[in-house]
């Protein structure tokens, strides 16, 4: 149970993942993160991932939690993923959904436009197509976080991300956002459309 964590920021989910039995690996470009999880033992990649010199099919699980959208080419970083993934291993993704309900309401007040830091915007049309552009086959993919408390209060008026408003209407519950892939993330599970050629 090998795992590679892209993007690892503080290692919340390395810590996790160890923690679970899984032989962990952060890949963290930040060097006060970097340092603190190899103080820690953990062991770190400090490159991006195109440019690491890691073995094909070396990882069981390799996970990206909100770290597309600020890649400037997210496309090469899921063809390195794909190669270095185990047979039968998984790839986990988690981005911001630019279709999300409360982006849709929002606009560019929307979290998921978070100035310079986002060079791309995903919905499940975009993402689903990087993915098999990269020989990924999604095996599942679904929405999570509704952003209910920043919907109720943007409809009553309100700063959207302070405090938290009366609900505006009982139809606007988190499995009718869910249902329609509107929630503010968007979570999709990978493997390889194909195998490797060696």
């Amino acid at each position: 149970r090998r795992l590679l964590d892209v993007g690892s920021g503080p290692g919340g989910f390395v810590r996790l993942a160890d923690q679970n039995g899984w032989d962990a690996t952060a890949l963290e470009l930040n060097e006060s993160s970097s340092r603190q999880l190899e103080a820690e033992g953990y062991k770190v990649i400090v490159k991006q991932l195109e440019l690491t010199d890691l073995k094909s099919e070396s990882f069981d699980l390799i996970s990206f939690w909100e770290v597309l959208e600020h890649l400037g080419e997210p496309l090469d970083v899921l063809v390195a993923a794909r190669k270095l993934l185990a047979p039968g291993g998984l790839i986990l993704v988690m981005v911001p959904n630019v279709e999300s309900l409360v982006t849709r309401l929002l606009h560019e007040k929307s979290n998921t436009f978070g100035g310079h830091s986002h060079l791309n915007h995903f919905s499940p049309a975009t993402l689903a197509r990087i993915c098999r552009q990269a020989g990924l086959k999604v095996l599942e993919m679904e929405t999570v976080i509704t952003e209910l408390g920043s919907i109720n209060n943007y409809l009553a008026f309100e700063d959207p991300y302070v405090g938290q408003a009366p609900i505006f209407h009982s139809g606007l519950s988190p499995a009718f956002i869910h249902e329609n892939l509107w929630g503010s993330r968007l979570l999709a599970i990978l493997t390889s459309a194909y195998k490797i050629a060696r």
